[in-house]
């Protein structure tokens, strides 16, 4: 089984894999499909996260475990750096982006790349520790660069 860091990369690469022209999705489907593999890796993020903070909330004695909106409650509370709201703005955009809903428009494979990115810079920070890594480029800069085939 590979190591959960190697995992997560691997995932990470699935979902950029799945918003490309070789994707095994259909095309309607791979930002969706892109988003759920993110919001996994970021899941088990925030559950590392957490845990190095001393509050390991993946379980407890109220049940197997707590939901994704409230451990972002928790981490927020514990850090309140920068890192925890962007990942926090990451998980809430990408839980819009695996839903379906007849009224809104379904996120653009643009906008699910830049959160993939997101996702990754988070987990290179906690694969490398030190300096805080570079923010990920900005969503015009992604849509630029998704528009040119990279």
């Amino acid at each position: 089984m590979a190591e959960p860091q190697n995992a997560a990369l691997a995932l990470l690469d699935a979902a950029r894999t799945a918003l490309g022209a070789q994707s095994p999705f259909p095309p309607d489907r791979r930002a969706r499909a892109a988003a759920a593999m993110a919001r996994t890796v970021l899941e088990g993020e925030i559950d590392r996260w957490l845990a190095a903070l001393g509050r390991p909330y993946g379980a407890g004695p109220h049940g197997p475990g707590f939901r994704g909106a409230s451990k972002l409650i928790a981490l927020r509370a514990l850090d309140g750096t920068p890192a925890s709201r962007q990942v926090t703005y990451a998980w809430n955009a990408l839980s819009r982006a695996c839903h379906h809903h007849a009224y809104d428009l379904p996120a653009s494979a643009a906008e699910v790349h830049h959160l993939v990115l997101i996702v990754e810079a988070r987990v290179r920070a906690r694969l490398a520790p030190g300096p805080a890594i570079a923010e990920p480029p900005t969503v015009a800069v992604v849509a630029a660069g998704h528009a040119a085939g990279r």
